[in-house]
């Protein structure tokens, strides 16, 4: 029988676990991940895939690091350099390259426009949706930016969405309290991976 569900795992990438953009304690999800990994047929993997000078680098503005300027879109956080096109930093963490069945989604790539979402401007929802999948449990870095704005825009879709919270970490816990209930107030639910079975199906 094919599964109706999906794994999607966002920007578990070097710049988000020791580089520029370092989330506290990120190296601690891939083990959740892994162990998980074998009950999914379908796994997508989010990669921040920046062009140099990108439009949320505070080096492109010359501004102060974790500012905020207003822009056509709307306000943005100006970011140190990550996940540019051709640098370690864009890179995936070992244990995801171990994952055999991933499809990889490449975002952010437009260089005047930021894009946290997986479902920005990518395939993922035509991906998802030739794979009549209905439910997707999302998890990743981080649960404040990228993750909460895929985990939205997953629902958004039409998704029936999860985020595992024993394998996705945050840049802050102020901010990530703040994401965790602004997606439940969307009716995303929040499990852990011991509690994942139950929700398969």
């Amino acid at each position: 029988m094919t599964q109706n569900y999906s794994l999607i795992i966002v920007d578990p990438q070097i710049d988000f676990i020791s580089g520029s953009l370092a989330v506290n304690n990120a190296e601690e999800i891939f083990e959740p991940i892994l162990s998980i990994s074998n009950k999914f047929e379908n796994i997508f993997v989010t990669q921040d895939y920046h062009p140099k000078e990108h439009i949320s680098f505070a080096s492109t503005h010359n501004v102060e690091l974790f500012s905020t300027i207003e822009l056509p879109y709307g306000k943005q956080v100006m970011w140190p350099d990550h996940c540019v096109q051709g640098t370690k930093g864009v890179e995936f963490d070992d244990s995801i390259n171990q994952i055999k069945n991933k499809t990889i989604i490449k975002k952010g790539l437009q260089k005047d426009l930021e894009s946290y979402s997986g479902f920005h401007l990518t395939e993922l929802k035509e991906s998802l949706t030739k794979k009549n999948i209905e439910k997707i449990f999302v998890c990743g870095l981080a649960t404040d930016f990228c993750v909460k704005k895929t985990a939205m825009d997953g629902v958004k879709e039409g998704f029936q969405v999860y985020v595992l919270l024993d394998c996705s970490r945050g840049v802050a816990e102020k901010t990530v309290n703040e994401a965790i209930e602004e997606m439940k107030n969307k009716g995303i639910t929040f499990i852990n991976t011991t509690e994942l079975d139950e929700h398969l199906n």
